[in-house]
């Protein structure tokens, strides 16, 4: 399955190669507090220590300085605490926070992203766009989390080896991974939220379940039970009406999966869960004719299932037009560096156009009739991941429409 949303809280996981980074302007970024005069001796860097940890090390006046300091809930500093340079040139790539909770990076001129690491808590993105030869110190706070232990179980009680483990926050997607041990166990950090945690193993069905941390709550366990996977072998007549690389999409329960068509209009489905499901076969390469197809089954373990899907070509010939505005609804301002876009969602299509207009005026065309959901961002055009984030508003309309006000959200925190 393709994961095209960006997790806007990171966590640690025990067995997990890294976790995701938080984009920058969404939770768990650290809090700007202010470029520091280069001249006064709190910002000027010094030697590393003989442990490794602290500072950066001797650099030109041309270089740039990144000072995070690392505090908890209630502001006291994290000592110990590992961060790394996620982009950007950075130096050192890893650092260590000292008794004050300060590390140093030094970098050129642009911007550096740096990942705080702490494995008893959520991990958490920083970043500061920095000019030739300024120093400035961003503060992040840490939230307090819950340790969590869990199993995973086969259909019979025994426990499952290697089965891959994925936790994000309820609605988002592209989550750090791990691995359970031999006995089937894995281990996590989770701050207070929703989270869902999605299994899977080849030859058994993928699922997920929600876990709530609740504020204060220090430890968790889960104990998931997997059962024995379905399989489907999608068919279309695409190959009469050309639609090599349309999207096969899967839905079971809450979940998903998507696969790309073959060049003979088929795809095949593994490692699905047993139960109610539905085939959606979208095409979208022509915009004023997109192609859509649908069909409902029954998923059970055994012999693979088939679904043909018939596809039809649609006419999207709709226009809705409008306008962007701040929380304050006041017209979107354009800021030098950002850009404003209006997506909109139909029938599972999707467009993205670029707002121009200093008005924040807006046209999206070549949209089906019916209901259709807007979504107004303020991006970094340079940041190909900026507003790719399921946590944002929405406004919906019936398309055709005219004179939709959609407000904006801000991904960028630049914006007034």
């Amino acid at each position: 399955m393709r994961h095209w949303l960006w997790l806007v809280t990171s966590l640690a996981l025990g067995a997990c190669a890294g976790p995701a980074p938080t984009p920058p302007g969404t939770a768990g970024v650290g809090r700007d507090a202010g470029a520091l005069d280069p001249s006064s001796g709190s910002s000027t860097p010094s030697a590393p220590s003989a442990s490794g940890t602290g500072t950066a090390g001797a650099r030109a006046p041309s270089v740039a300085t990144f000072v995070v300091v690392v505090e908890d809930a209630a502001g006291a500093p994290l000592r110990g605490v590992g961060l790394r340079v996620l982009g950007g040139p950075g130096e050192p790539e890893r650092v260590t926070s000292d008794e004050h909770g300060e590390a140093r990076f030094g970098a050129g001129a642009g911007v550096l992203q740096v990942l705080v690491d702490d494995p008893r808590r959520p991990a958490v993105m920083t970043y500061a766009e920095l000019a030739a030869g300024e120093t400035k110190r961003q503060v992040v706070v840490l939230p307090e989390a819950a340790l969590v232990d869990g199993v995973v179980l086969d259909a019979a009680g025994q426990p499952l080896a290697d089965a891959e483990i994925e936790i994000l926050p309820v609605g988002m997607v592209v989550p750090p991974r791990a691995k359970t041990d031999a006995a089937g166990r894995f281990r996590a950090v989770l701050a207070e939220g929703s989270w869902r945690i999605r299994v899977s193993k080849a030859q058994k069905s993928e699922l997920s379940t929600t876990l709530d941390i609740a504020k204060g709550q220090t430890s968790a366990t889960a104990t998931i039970r997997m059962v024995e996977a379905a399989s489907l072998v999608v068919t279309t007549d695409c190959p009469k009406k050309g639609c090599p690389g349309a999207e096969a999409t899967v839905s079971v329960a809450n979940s998903s999966w998507t696969q790309y068509l073959d060049a003979a209009g088929g795809v095949t489905f593994t490692d699905l869960p047993i139960g109610d499901a539905v085939v959606t076969v979208r095409d979208q390469k022509d915009p004023r004719h997109p192609r859509l197809g649908e069909v409902k089954l029954t998923l059970v373990t055994g012999a693979a299932a088939s679904a043909r899907v018939q596809v039809a070509v649609l006419d999207a010939n709709a226009t809705v037009t409008g306008r962007l505005v701040e929380r304050s609804g006041k017209p979107a301002a354009q800021i030098a560096g950002t850009a404003l876009v209006v997506e909109a969602f139909f029938q599972g299509f999707g467009r993205r156009v670029v707002v121009a207009a200093p008005d924040g005026s807006f046209v999206v065309e070549h949209v089906l009739a019916g209901e259709v959901q807007l979504s107004g961002l303020r991006i970094d055009p340079t940041d190909p991941m900026s507003g790719a984030n399921g946590g944002r508003s929405t406004t919906k309309a019936t398309a055709p429409a005219t004179a939709v006000v959609v407000q904006i959200n801000d991904f960028t925190g630049r914006g007034p």
